[in-house]
């Protein structure tokens, strides 16, 4: 493991393989993929809702309630002569990153404040462990989300 590989947001990233052609994947995901969402618009027959290109594609799970931790789902496929190869890596949205990096850092700087300056261990545990724990909920529930949006590309895909 090098440092490029310690993600300090919730990421995942997994290879499928596929009996199907890299046009069949495209097609299946575009029966199921919305690419503008109207106003108001509520899940029907969609499962997702993102772009689909000549070779990958940018999804994220179609929600009738807003949801932070929704992953985006990023995939690239590659043609082979049995089927296809799909490399799919989830990730937290821009905006969700930056909340969870405002709502980490703050607590760890109220924490080496309380620390440093005003030696207050009771306030910086609390800062502490409030930011930790902010980190660990959203850990969970992203790969929660995750886990439900990589079975539903799976059974598409299957």
């Amino acid at each position: 493991m090098t440092f490029k590989d310690i993600y300090i947001f919730p990421y995942y990233r997994q290879t499928l393989v596929s009996a199907f052609s890299q046009e069949q994947i495209l097609e299946r995901l575009m029966e199921v993929t919305k690419e503008h969402i109207e106003a108001g618009y509520l899940a029907g027959k969609y499962e997702f809702n993102g772009r689909i290109g000549d070779a990958e594609f940018q999804l994220s799970r179609m929600i009738t309630q807003p949801n932070t931790f929704l992953p985006l789902i990023k995939g690239k496929i590659e043609s082979t002569k049995a089927g296809s190869i799909l490399f799919v890596t989830c990730e937290m949205f821009y905006t969700t990153k930056i909340l969870l990096f405002i709502w980490t850092v703050v607590p760890f700087m109220i924490f080496l404040t309380n620390l440093i300056l005003l030696d207050g261990y009771f306030y910086a545990l609390l800062a502490l462990f409030f930011g930790l724990f902010n980190y660990v909920v959203t850990l969970a529930n992203f790969h929660r989300q995750r886990r439900i949006s990589m079975e539903i590309l799976n059974r598409i895909l299957s």
